[in-house]
């Protein structure tokens, strides 16, 4: 199996049997065209950049990192590079990239880069690079060809005015930063002029907030400057936020312990937003009844699970499959959505049973006798009772594992 081989994932307690297996010629791994793999020590390091040199056909890497690490010269062969350093120094990684000719896209993740001098990215010369995330990263230079788009995020509140990132501000895609809502002001001002006002091609925008907003001090101009993106992900504690008539998202995300939202028109919302997904512990307001009222109103299908193991709730619509939560184009999701990576293989197997339910849902206390009960919300104590009512629509549910999903 390893000779044939095409996709790899490898465990740390499978990194020595695989290297002695290459090393004695018992098996090859000529064929070998995507590794996924963990790095946890020198051994395992050792085996990587061993294992890396007769890889000749390698076209994706994907590695989680958490010792400092010396790469070689890239192979020339590869074309998707995903190392994530959150844990460790990320070595002299920017000048080992500098060989790999063919690379199309770049996700480097992590918390430090190693010496000034190995703080440079000088990725200009890679005229393939397409796309290029960078989270968590700041480097001391950088370039990178001209019609490269950058995603950039996990920089809090940065400034990308500086001069590092000045040379590809016009490459910009994405950003993300910290929005602080404390005693009826907010952030939103600094955010956009030190994030978003800059790189003027930037359509797609990951909030994290830290909010003392109470439901009540909601401001109808919280969200002033963001309406024209193309995406937004919203995370936080407590998710509070006045949603206007004028955004023009495609996709949006709040994800959140506590989920508060006032919609100036819920019709345009749903008209508007192609993809919406939620997810909560408890809610404020009659936000969700709202939105499913309006969904059911335009025809729009959704779908929520049922109180997860960590005790989320999750929303989304249309129906299908809840939106992505990154949209970068180089990590390994976006590369597995694209269609240009596998998935890592997993032990599990698919476990379920499909459960059919022809009746109308219900959403008051009352079960209907024969039916399982829907989703229990958590509300806070204040909050209007039997705002659910009673659905017009068929609904089946999929339970696989400790999730329910319930597809309207």
């Amino acid at each position: 199996m390893l000779d044939t081989a095409e996709v790899l994932s490898l465990t740390t307690s499978s990194f020595d049997k695989v290297a002695d297996a290459v090393a004695q010629g018992s098996h090859s791994i000529a064929q070998l065209q995507q590794l996924c793999t963990e790095v946890t020590g020198s051994a395992e390091a050792c085996c990587l950049l061993w294992l890396l040199n007769r890889a000749t056909k390698l076209t994706i890497l994907v590695a989680s990192v958490s010792v400092k690490l010396w790469f070689p010269p890239m192979l020339k062969s590869l074309k998707h590079i995903v190392l994530d350093f959150s844990t460790a120094d990320a070595g002299n990684v920017c000048s080992a990239l500098t060989s790999a000719a063919a690379l199309q896209t770049l996700c480097l993740s992590g918390r430090k880069l190693s010496s000034p001098t190995e703080s440079h990215m000088i990725l200009d010369k890679l005229v393939h690079l397409e796309v290029f995330a960078l989270k968590g990263i700041e480097p001391e230079v950088l370039r990178i060809p001209k019609g490269c788009r950058m995603h950039l995020s996990g920089i809090g509140n940065s400034d990308i005015t500086k001069d590092v990132w000045k040379g590809s501000l016009a490459n910009m895609r994405s950003v993300g930063g910290y929005l602080i809502w404390q005693y009826g002001r907010s952030s939103m001002e600094n955010l956009l002029n030190r994030q978003l006002r800059p790189a003027k091609n930037v359509s797609a925008m990951g909030i994290t907030l830290y909010s003392e907003c109470r439901y009540e001090d909601m401001r109808k101009d919280m969200l002033q400057g963001i309406e024209h993106l193309e995406r937004v992900l919203f995370d936080g504690g407590d998710v509070v936020l006045y949603l206007p008539a004028n955004i023009r998202w495609a996709v949006a995300i709040f994800e959140g312990g506590k989920i508060a939202l006032d919609f100036e028109d819920v019709t345009k919302f749903v008209r508007t937003v192609r993809k919406f997904g939620a997810t909560f512990k408890s809610m404020r307001s009659t936000w969700l009844a709202d939105l499913r009222a309006a969904l059911t109103a335009q025809g729009i299908s959704w779908a929520s699970t049922e109180r997860d193991a960590k005790g989320y709730y999750k929303f989304w619509f249309p129906a299908g499959e809840y939106p992505a939560k990154c949209w970068c184009g180089a990590c390994l999701d976006c590369l597995v959505a694209a269609g240009q990576a596998v998935a890592p293989c997993v032990n599990s197997a698919l476990e379920g049973d499909i459960q059919y339910n022809t009746g109308p849902s219900v959403y008051e206390d009352e079960s209907v006798e024969g039916e399982d009960e829907e989703e229990d919300y958590d509300y806070d104590e204040d909050e209007e009772d039997g705002m659910w009512g009673h659905g017009n629509h068929y609904v089946y549910g999929i339970r696989d594992s400790d999730d329910e999903y319930y597809y309207n």
